[in-house]
């Protein structure tokens, strides 16, 4: 029998420990958009900031920091999930957790609540200096035990923490965990390569030197089926600019509109992107484009 790293011993009973992490990218390391800092809307993958753009968000090392930029109100960092995601979870106990990399009083709540149109229920709405959270001085951590009371048929459900927002305050924070039961277990992040696994089923990063070759389809126009991860919904296209660049099969540059370009996904493992153009060139046998690759969004709005 050979030896066991005591190292390899520690991470085995604190994974064996450890509830899993029902948030996807919890730890905020994948970063499909590839910015250093962020406004508004997505952000990092499947997280979101206040569409008040009162917020800025910075992507550490280690986590993510959060500034107020002025004095505002609402200004929340949040995951949205499907409501069919959690259907199983209905009666059911969860802890939802925030770990901070600095001690901070700058946190104004946590919540957590799901929405269907106009309508929403709040699973809990805790407000830090309410309860008196910040009594023994700046915390680390903040954990809430919560029941999921209420699942709608559709539409989403959304956790979130909300910062004081007078101008300049922020909030650094390492990682944010939901799970089943009354209490926090050791957080243990997922493989990178799972983890973005799962943030692709939202949103879908194309690197700007691909390749997408089109052939001419059955039904008239250019089609590309590009392999791809099960997106939670056919997804919009993202594209850097307003043209489309092609460079077709007689070794002509054509550009096009974007709107001319159109999606077709089949939920198992590709997107079929599709042209209907009459533009002379365009109707060649081998057409591709060679910039402007649109990304897939398929996130909750």
């Amino acid at each position: 029998m050979g030896l066991i790293r005591k190292e390899d011993l520690h991470d085995s009973l604190l994974n064996s420990l450890s509830n899993s992490n029902l948030l996807i990218n919890g730890d905020f390391q994948i970063n499909q958009r590839d910015k250093t800092n962020y406004t508004n809307g997505y952000t990092i993958d499947r997280w979101m900031l206040s569409s008040d753009a009162n917020l800025q968000l910075d992507v550490l090392d280690k986590g993510v920091r959060i500034t107020a930029k002025s004095l505002g109100t609402w200004d929340n960092f949040s995951t949205k999930i499907d409501c069919s995601d959690f259907k199983h979870l209905l009666g059911k106990t969860l802890t939802l957790t925030f770990k901070l990399l600095t001690p901070t009083t700058k946190i104004n709540q946590i919540w957590g609540m799901c929405r269907h149109t106009e309508n929403e229920h709040f699973y809990f709405s805790y407000v830090l200096d309410a309860n008196n959270f910040y009594k023994d001085g700046p915390i680390s951590i903040i954990s809430k035990t919560f029941t999921i009371d209420q699942i709608y048929s559709d539409g989403y459900i959304e956790f979130g923490i909300q910062i004081k927002s007078n101008a300049g305050d922020s909030i650094e924070l390492e990682w944010a965990k939901l799970e089943i039961g009354d209490h926090l277990t050791p957080f243990v992040p997922r493989p990178y390569g799972e983890e973005l696994a799962l943030c692709k089923r939202y949103y879908q990063y194309n690197p700007s030197d691909s390749y997408f070759l089109f052939h001419r389809s059955q039904g008239g126009g250019l089609r590309c089926d590009i392999p791809s991860e099960s997106m939670r919904a056919t997804p919009s296209l993202v594209f850097p600019s307003e043209t489309i660049d092609f460079f077709n099969s007689a070794s002509k540059w054509e550009s096009i509109s974007k709107s001319n370009c159109s999606v077709f996904h089949n939920f198992s493992s590709q997107i079929s992107l599709f042209i209907d153009v009459n533009t002379p060139g365009l109707s060649e046998y081998r057409t591709y484009i060679d910039k402007n690759i649109p990304c897939f969004d398929a996130e909750i709005y």
